[in-house]
């Protein structure tokens, strides 16, 4: 037990150097107190505890998920990565015993851990987004409605209802997911399709930009650069840029191409001439 009871020579974190720790461009750590522990900053400010080990089953080194700060403060942060280390002395692995809690879990009770330790302000979830996934979670998938017309429809879901396009079997895999793929086993270019869930919204995106009349290819993500660079246009802002992107100012700027308006209104208040000068116009 001599590994467990060792001292970290790193500095020790305190809740308020922890929660003075700024976030920036990239994604940083520091040390904890006990040996292992690390203090994650995200660049949206996110700041999580980990706790990193090794096994002699793993080739590799491992890293398991503590909590989010300040939820899980200084003191409970190095009081879980104690007790994590006792159970890697003993021959457990966090984080095989963690699948294992996952599968025994029910989806309801799933869900409220979900609200407890991740849909939280701390985890620069505002309260709008909260109430509205909490508005879906609740009469869809924890019954939590007196609605008829609700509680009817659920009657008659996936599970219950032959005639539904999602129906599978009792003893289908994808009967696990909320979102599962009804092309699982069929043929897809490219062979046969094993993936028990949807992965992405590439073909309806596909289908929008052939209504919208876009032949060329075009990925979904450039919709963030055409909002980032509207809405530096409107608003000149560029930290209100960032709060509406969820990232940091120098992260923002890259987004956000500026127009070339600046510009022109730039060139047209230096004075080349003493008497009426021309004025430049912007030609898209």
């Amino acid at each position: 037990m001599k590994e467990v009871n060792k001292k970290s020579k790193a500095k020790k974190l305190t809740d308020a150097i922890c929660r003075d720790l700024p976030r920036l461009d990239k994604r940083y750590f520091k040390p904890g107190d006990y040996p292992g522990l690390e203090f994650w900053v995200a660049p949206l400010g996110t700041k999580t505890w980990y706790f990193q080990y090794r096994t002699k089953a793993k080739k590799y080194q491992q890293r398991k998920k503590i909590g989010n700060y300040p939820v899980i403060g200084v003191v409970e942060a190095n009081k879980r990565a104690r007790e994590l280390s006792i159970k890697i002395y003993n021959g457990e692995d966090p984080k095989e015993a963690e699948k294992t809690d996952i599968l025994n879990m029910q989806l309801g009770e799933a869900i409220r851990n979900y609200y407890q330790d991740e849909l939280t302000t701390v985890n620069q979830y505002s309260p709008s987004t909260i109430e509205g996934i909490k508005g879906v979670f609740g009469p869809w998938i924890l019954r939590d409605t007196y609605d008829l017309n609700i509680l009817n429809l659920i009657s008659k879901d996936r599970l219950n209802n032959p005639d539904s396009a999602f129906y599978f079997p009792v003893g289908d895999d994808r009967n696990k997911y909320i979102f599962p793929s009804k092309t699982y086993g069929r043929k897809i270019k490219g062979g046969t399709c094993k993936v028990l869930y949807v992965q992405n919204p590439g073909a309806t995106w596909n289908k929008v930009l052939k209504l919208s009349g876009i032949e060329r290819h075009m990925k979904i993500h450039s919709t963030r650069h055409s909002f980032a660079t509207n809405f530096y246009r409107v608003t000149k802002d560029l930290k209100a840029l960032a709060e509406a992107l969820g990232t940091t100012e120098a992260q923002a700027s890259k987004y956000a191409k500026l127009d070339g308006e600046p510009v022109v209104e730039g060139i047209n208040k230096i004075k080349f001439f003493d008497d009426e000068k021309p004025t430049l116009k912007q030609v898209n």
